[in-house]
């Protein structure tokens, strides 16, 4: 069982998804993230989960000889400055999961790939009530900025008000009245020509 792809585009996996991963104790699998290979389409699905969160993110592969999943690490060999370096993602005869990049090869054992969460059984598949379309840097500064200075309420509240009302993230003000809120707000931007997914 064997994939070739991009090395760099095993290290963007691995970035957006490490982050979500869980941290080791009663599901060490979960401290993971989980490659799902597929032969029809020539990609990868990387899947990472840690009870509250998750993320999946794809890639095209150069080739995959068959179906088969692993879970790996996010320690990577070493990848070159030269583009189009590969990376080769086997699952071993012993169980063993094997990257390797370049001259360079980690090889290392791995929970069973198995429990790992199913991923597709969180995510919604029905249509949504509506969409809402945003510039992903605006949110992301809103959201940085979202004051949750209390240990104990780290708690953000996202208001929806409509497909083109505004988004108004709202955090509660420490040690002053509960009515006291921080608010950031963020405008939609129209979703032209798109299908809803």
């Amino acid at each position: 069982m064997k994939a070739v792809m991009d090395a760099r585009e095993l290290r963007r996996l691995i970035a957006a998804t490490r982050d979500f991963r869980g941290r080791a104790g009663s599901r060490p699998e979960r401290d993971h993230i989980r490659l799902q290979f597929h032969k029809d389409g020539c990609c990868v699905e990387a899947a990472a989960v840690d009870g509250y969160t998750l993320s999946t993110e794809w890639a095209v592969c150069d080739s995959v000889d068959e179906d088969f999943v692993v879970l790996i690490r996010t320690t990577l060999p070493p990848i070159g400055r030269k583009n189009g370096e590969l990376a080769v993602v086997d699952r071993l005869e012993d169980g063993r999961t094997s990257v390797r990049i370049g001259d360079m090869q980690f090889a290392y054992s791995v929970p069973d790939a198995e429990k790992f969460f199913d991923v597709q059984k969180a995510i919604p598949h029905n249509a949504p009530e509506f969409r809402i379309g945003v510039n992903g840097s605006y949110l992301l500064k809103a959201l940085k900025a979202a004051s949750t200075t209390e240990n104990l309420n780290r708690r953000i509240e996202l208001r929806f008000h409509g497909e083109l009302g505004p988004i108004v993230i709202q955090t509660r003000a420490s040690g002053l009245d509960s009515k006291c809120k921080n608010i950031k707000l963020v405008l939609p931007v129209r979703l032209r020509g798109e299908e809803n997914e």
